[in-house]
């Protein structure tokens, strides 16, 4: 199930298109480095470049006060465009649970008890 729309703050990307880009984790907090997809009523959103179809904008998905981490399981798959610029694929889901917030794509799987998720957008 999919309702990263449902998450507050997350209404202006579409995560399925977007890429991540690395996951840092420390005690108490996991970031997700994102190459975000931002929807035309973001304030972020900008005409996409010539080449591109979408707008996109760099950014974090950051969980915080993490309490638990009830699965986490990591791939080793990393793709690279035409560009030689490398991501590891797509969030294809992002839904909150009843243990907290789930979320999984080709880079693995993340099940994790914490404040609810933010998005940083990351300054150029």
């Amino acid at each position: 199930m999919n309702d990263c729309d449902t998450i507050e703050g997350f209404e202006h990307v579409v995560l399925q298109d977007s890429y991540v880009l690395d996951i840092k984790q420390t005690e108490d907090e996991i970031v997700f480095e994102v190459e975000f997809v931002v929807c035309e009523d973001a304030p972020q959103f900008q005409s996409p470049k010539p080449d591109e179809q979408y707008c996109y904008a760099l950014g974090r998905i950051v969980f915080s006060g993490v309490t638990e981490v009830v699965d986490f399981q990591r791939t080793a798959v990393a793709f690279t465009d035409a560009s030689g610029n490398v991501d590891l694929g797509n969030i294809d889901t992002f839904s909150k649970t009843h243990q907290g917030y789930e979320l999984s794509g080709d880079w693995g799987k993340l099940v994790v008890t914490s404040s609810p998720p933010r998005l940083a957008w990351r300054l150029h």
